[in-house]
């Protein structure tokens, strides 16, 4: 059996408008290393993973190439492409950038760190035998609907789930929702919804506590902890 080819999109391209910063939160450090380093260190140990595609701002395209891929030696890192005014945008161009040889495309938030390559191996395992696939963690909370501030309805919690990333997609499924310019009609807040909208099942993978989303301040000492403490 042919083994499976994987690339990895990794959309670095966001501003980082809530973090009240000058820099973009992709660039920000922890520990003396931006937070870029850390997410693509995981993508280059893992096996599973044999090229990277970086989505970067237009003007930081120099910087991401000169001072975070070539300083570090990604050496998987196929190319550093620009953004897109949206995030389905910025995935689309890392797409449309990745070896036309790929089976499974698999896309991860450039400001979740704390993934490890396990994690990247479960997802890509799942996608190549389910067509797509995606991490989450099922909600413990109860959850309420409200509106100006008053309860409405209760749901029960045992079927939701909180989506996070490494998502993973078979290469023909992505291209032909690209193909049929789904996300020139709709905003999706992540490519396993466009994959839904487009009629194809999306499996879930157990995915990790810790693999946090880094948007705020609050979130940026989390992530100090982490490192310092567990060394995720």
């Amino acid at each position: 059996m042919a083994k499976i080819k994987t690339s990895a999109v990794i959309p670095a391209a966001g501003s980082g408008k809530r973090l009240n910063s000058k820099t973009k939160k992709q660039y920000l450090e922890i520990q003396d290393k931006p937070l870029l380093f850390y997410t693509l260190r995981i993508f280059q140990e893992s096996k599973d993973i044999d090229e990277i595609v970086v989505v970067a701002p237009k003007n930081d395209l120099t910087h991401t190439r000169e001072n975070i891929v070539e300083k570090f030696g990604f050496s998987k890192v196929k190319c550093v492409v620009e953004g897109g005014m949206e995030r389905q945008d910025s995935v689309k161009n890392g797409f449309d950038n990745i070896s036309a040889d790929t089976d499974i495309v698999v896309i991860h938030d450039a400001a979740r760190p704390f993934i490890n390559t396990e994690l990247i191996k479960r997802v890509v395992e799942s996608a190549t035998q389910k067509g797509s696939a995606i991490t989450a963690l099922q909600i413990t909370d109860t959850l309420k609907m409200a509106f100006d501030g008053v309860v409405k309805n209760t749901f029960p919690r045992e079927n939701f789930w909180r989506s996070q990333t490494p998502q993973a997609f078979n290469y023909n499924i992505l291209n032909e929702c690209y193909d049929r310019k789904l996300i020139e009609e709709s905003i999706f807040t992540d490519e396993a919804q466009m994959v839904e909208f487009a009629g194809f099942e999306v499996s879930l993978v157990e995915g990790l506590e810790y693999n946090i989303k880094i948007t705020t301040n609050d979130d940026f000492k989390i992530a100090g902890f982490l490192l310092k403490e567990f060394n995720v």
